[in-house]
């Protein structure tokens, strides 16, 4: 547990990591509170380069441990292979710098919470860099393949969830082109549960057996883009 809240702090700061203990140590069982945007990158602003790109490959599960030392635990790793999620690593000279994680499933879900998406859509499950190695453009590069690996030409732009707190992830990712398609807040006591999306208020008593379905279209709000201006405009001034 320390080992990762130092990963937490090095990596996004003090506020979001305490945003993050918090969740932690709160039972799911009597609250749960998140709030994120649904992000969009499309496939012209990936630019995908013409030919395969010799350092990037699809990883397997034997190489979990080496796919954790790029930044975060192992049992992470292990969740998302156990989701059946796919995972490209940029490699150079033996070392593994970053990777990108595909999830297959035709939605997404948080806890009793199911995103779906349309036929032309895809979801991301996340990319990460070295951190000696940021600001190098190893992250675009990375994600260009693996869209032109997953999509076949049939797919027009790849979704993702991010933590409003999350600030620093939030301007890498604008910095690649991603774009907010709206927030996502949720609020659960004991078994009541409370969501805003798309400038719309729901109340009921989801579960995971039971759970409630959005699509792209209950979540957009074109006014999201007022936070994420705000948090990258923030990074500019500094």
């Amino acid at each position: 547990m320390l080992t990762r809240i130092r990963f937490r702090l090095r990596e996004v700061g003090l506020i979001y990591t305490l945003y993050l203990v918090l969740q932690h140590f709160t039972s799911r069982h009597f609250f749960q509170f998140q709030r994120m945007f649904i992000i969009a990158l499309p496939i012209d602003a990936a630019a995908p380069a013409a030919q395969p790109h010799p350092c990037i490959r699809e990883a397997t599960r034997d190489e979990t441990s080496r796919i954790a030392a790029i930044g975060g635990p192992a049992a992470d790793v292990e969740k998302h292979f156990d989701r059946g999620d796919r995972c490209w690593v940029f490699e150079r000279d033996g070392k593994l710098l970053a990777c990108d994680w595909i999830r297959q499933s035709a939605q997404d879900r948080i806890g009793w919470i199911i995103l779906g998406k349309n036929p032309d859509e895809i979801w991301s499950a996340g990319i990460l860099v070295d951190r000696t190695h940021r600001g190098q453009g190893i992250a675009p590069l990375l994600r260009s393949q693996v869209i032109r690996e997953c999509a076949g030409g049939r797919i027009s732009r790849m979704l993702g969830l991010i933590d409003t707190p999350n600030r620093n992830s939030v301007r890498a990712l604008d910095g690649v082109g991603n774009r907010p398609l709206g927030i996502l807040f949720y609020l659960r006591i004991f078994s009541l549960g409370i969501v805003h999306s798309g400038k719309r208020w729901r109340w009921g008593r989801w579960s995971e057996r039971s759970p409630l379905r959005l699509s792209m279209r209950d979540i957009a709000d074109p006014s999201c883009l007022r936070l994420w201006s705000a948090i990258t405009d923030e990074h500019i001034a500094r």
